[in-house]
């Protein structure tokens, strides 16, 4: 009897490896995510700068530098009839000679959400106002600043986790408000995503952690020729308007189905999943 069973649980063991081969063979061919819009996550070098770093909400800088950012965007940006008095600085990362800060002034933002994502780590500001970058007389973008080696992931991971203080929307929230409401059971607080594509309230691909257990099973899903192999029952979501006025989740084959992924859309879920590339959301 013991011997028989030990044959079947091997022959299980086969059977799921045999499976994950096959997943992994299947998809060798996508050498580069398919999705120019979605980058991947290298490791970049750090831009061997001193380890001066300060992150915080209206960090203190010396007035001669608050001066000469203010008047260096003056410069370049005023209109003409602006005054350095005007404006003042509310700094929020100092990375040795490079300032990340939001310039405060009389000027007026479109109150519309603002996404940035700089190495699939999104910034999410309520308003078109954001955070600018200055280094050495240029002004940068929070992207700009990392392609050119002003700031590192490191930096940007820093930055993204303190930039919203005081700021309690989000749309990770919203995400998991919907996630309770539609599914119950658990709490927002217990919940965590990993978002695999997209990312947005319109939206996204994710999986939602914490509202279930999934038993720890290989499983397959096909949608429109593209497979995804999962290491649990749990599988992916889509998270957006599909055609059902009740509710925003659903599988990847009602998604596609209802024309919200096309096959390009699937590729390039395949691969970030596959390589383990998430948006870093807030």
């Amino acid at each position: 009897m013991r011997k028989m069973l030990s044959g079947m649980l091997a022959a299980v063991f086969a059977l799921s490896a045999i499976s994950l081969a096959a997943c992994s063979a299947e998809n060798d061919d996508l050498s580069k995510n398919p999705d120019p819009t979605i980058p991947g996550n290298p490791d970049p070098q750090e831009s061997g700068k001193e380890s001066d770093v300060t992150i915080g909400t209206s960090i203190e800088i010396p007035t001669e530098k608050e001066r000469e950012i203010v008047q260096a965007w003056l410069d370049k940006y005023s209109r003409g009839d602006q005054n350095a008095s005007e404006f003042s600085l509310d700094v929020r990362g100092v990375f040795g000679d490079t300032y990340a800060f939001y310039l405060c002034g009389p000027f007026a933002a479109s109150d519309v959400i603002t996404d940035i994502l700089v190495d699939n780590i999104l910034f999410e500001f309520p308003s078109s106002y954001t955070l600018d970058v200055y280094h050495g007389g240029t002004f940068y973008t929070l992207g700009t600043a990392f392609e050119n080696g002003l700031l590192t992931r490191s930096d940007l991971l820093a930055l993204q986790k303190n930039y919203n203080n005081g700021w309690n929307w989000s749309t990770s929230q919203i995400i998991k408000e919907d996630y309770v409401r539609e599914y119950g059971g658990v709490n927002t607080e217990d919940l965590s995503l990993r978002v695999f594509y997209r990312w947005s309230m319109e939206r996204s691909v994710l999986f939602v952690d914490g509202g279930a257990d999934y038993p720890a099973v290989m499983t397959e899903q096909e949608v429109d020729g593209v497979t995804f192999c999962y290491g649990s029952t749990q599988q992916l979501l889509y998270y957006g308007y599909h055609g059902e006025s009740d509710s925003m989740f659903c599988d990847l084959e009602t998604a596609f189905a209802s024309g919200c992924l096309d096959h390009e859309d699937l590729l390039a879920i395949q691969y970030n999943y596959e390589n383990g590339i998430q948006i870093i959301v807030p």
